[in-house]
């Protein structure tokens, strides 16, 4: 597409494109005034960050620190339990605020964030927010000690009854031995309970064991083995009563195993509203867009003739004139002369002698549409005034404002009679219709059979070139919507296309061209009729 086209385009739909740019503006208009008064809320962010214990990278635990307070923190900081608590804390509607929770890469700090409608209110729910998360962990630690002392307190008498009946076994086995033993088991130095220990083979005790008993070496495997058992058991029962005291303890006096490090001071986040020059570009950068691109758009999905080039390359024939619009009301009227519609009809007029190719009859007829009956009347009108004898032939009924057949007046079906049967005589022009144009002589109008007009035009249009009629120009109806079209132009052998800018397409165009070649008919030239003012 060349910047001609482009032109041309915008020039044709120039409305389409001044609207594209209202529209545009409007709608800039529209976004820079409903942005200035929905401003983005005011946002403050708070945080607050937490120490708590984490594993060594050997992936070991922290000492008494419950495996739960390592695992599935986020979920506990976020869920409705923390949150709503710390909205309570601070009197904050859930719709107002947010809450954050991240960690570091050692996993040894907590990073719990909030945003506020405010700096007080950021600072407040951080702090409840922080609160509430580590009385959750709290909560956390006091079940699992809870847990634990009840376990504690099951396996405590599980013990004591195996207790009662190993002792009862070594007092029928060995009641001196077992007024020996001690009632309570050595210090372990914080290693594992015996019990841990493999036993040796056949279950017997370690010489180390035995020692330990003070039993001697000759004391039957059953009194060893009893008598071991019955240590570990007291080791175990005393195991088991610390692990209900720690967890009776933690479960009334639960630690959180976290610490506040910092506050973090709330910050204003706030986004700032967008610059105007944003919009205001995009909307120029659109509005161009638009004002090029809407009337090629439309010039592409439209595919009506709209130019003077276009119309002369579809029906191949010389553009001979353009005339400007012509109002509904001044259809079926001439032109007055001087006007620009009388300029432009005599200025087709003089194209048409000025080839020297004019035809004694010519057909003035279109694609489709009715435009050439006021073409044709101007034209003739035209000719007329640069003094050749001419000779208006109306051939549809709407023409009939051509000239009213006086009473009696001989018609276009009774000439044609007269002139196939050879009984024209060279009065014929003083037999038509006179008309305030010197020259210009109108056949009456009447409904005429096809026939007719095979028989009797051709032989007609040689009886008015034998009486003095320099051209005679016939008012066709259009040759896609009436055959009669055809045939007029099958009589003439010449053609003038009237077209009427954006009332034809380029098929139709094309079509009437193909039935004027099929017709033997010559296209003489083609006045084109604007209709963009």
């Amino acid at each position: 597409m060349e910047l001609a086209d482009v032109i041309t385009s915008f020039r044709r739909h120039w409305r389409a494109a001044v609207g594209s740019v209202v529209l545009i503006g409007v709608g800039l208009g529209l976004f820079l005034f409903f942005s200035d008064q929905t401003r983005p809320p005011e946002r403050w962010q708070g945080a607050v960050q937490v120490l708590v214990p984490s594993r060594d990278q050997d992936g070991n635990l922290p000492p008494g620190v419950p495996a739960m307070l390592l695992q599935g923190q986020e979920a506990i900081a976020l869920g409705p339990a923390v949150t709503g608590e710390a909205l309570k804390a601070a009197g904050i509607s859930e719709d107002e605020v947010t809450f954050d929770f991240e960690t570091n890469g050692r996993g040894d700090v907590y990073t719990l964030t909030v945003t506020a409608p405010s700096n007080k209110d950021a600072q407040t729910l951080a702090d409840g927010y922080a609160g509430a998360y580590i009385k959750a962990r709290r909560a956390l630690v006091a079940q699992a000690s809870e847990g634990a002392s009840q376990a504690a307190q099951v396996s405590l008498g599980l013990l004591q009854k195996r207790f009662a009946d190993v002792e009862a076994a070594l007092r029928r086995l060995d009641p001196a031995l077992l007024d020996r033993l001690p009632d309570s088991a050595p210090p372990t130095d914080g290693a594992q309970p015996s019990d841990s220990a493999q036993p040796a083979e056949e279950d017997a005790p370690t010489d180390e064991q035995l020692r330990t008993l003070n039993l001697p070496a000759s004391t039957p495997i059953e009194i060893q083995l009893a008598a071991y058992e019955r240590q570990d058991l007291l080791r175990k029962i005393e195991s088991a009563r610390r692990t209900y005291a720690q967890g009776t303890t933690d479960a009334i006096v639960p630690q959180s195993f976290a610490q506040t490090v910092e506050r973090v001071i709330p910050e204003d986040i706030t986004r700032e509203p967008l610059s105007p020059l944003i919009p205001i570009g995009a909307a120029v950068g659109l509005a161009l867009l638009f004002a090029l691109g809407v009337p090629v758009l439309l010039d592409r999905i439209d595919h009506s003739i709209r130019d003077s080039r276009a119309a002369s390359t579809a029906l191949a024939a010389p553009l001979l004139s353009t005339i400007p619009p012509v109002p509904a009301s001044r259809l079926e009227t001439l032109a007055r002369p001087g006007s620009p519609a009388g300029h432009a009809y005599r200025t087709l007029a003089t194209a048409s002698v000025a080839t020297d190719q004019l035809p004694r009859a010519i057909v003035v007829t279109a694609p489709t549409g009715r435009m050439q009956d006021t073409v044709a009347a101007n034209f003739a009108a035209a000719l007329a005034d640069l003094g050749l004898r001419v000779v208006l032939v109306p051939t549809d009924a709407r023409q009939r404002w051509y000239a009213e057949a006086p009473e009696g007046a001989l018609t276009l079906p009774d000439f044609l009679t007269l002139a196939y049967t050879g009984r024209i005589n060279g009065e014929v022009p003083h037999q038509l219709q006179p008309t305030p144009v010197e020259n210009l002589r109108i056949v009456p109008h009447s409904d005429t059979e096809a026939d007719a007009l095979i028989d009797g035009l051709p032989p007609l249009l040689r009886s008015f070139a034998d009486g003095g009629v320099d051209v005679t120009v016939i008012a066709a109806p259009s040759i896609l919507e009436d055959p009669a079209a055809t045939i007029l132009a099958w009589s003439t052998r010449s053609v003038l296309w009237v077209v009427e800018t954006g009332e034809v397409t380029q098929q139709q165009a094309n079509e009437a061209a193909a039935k004027l070649e099929m017709a033997g008919a010559t296209p003489f030239g083609v006045a084109v009729v604007d209709r963009k003012g």
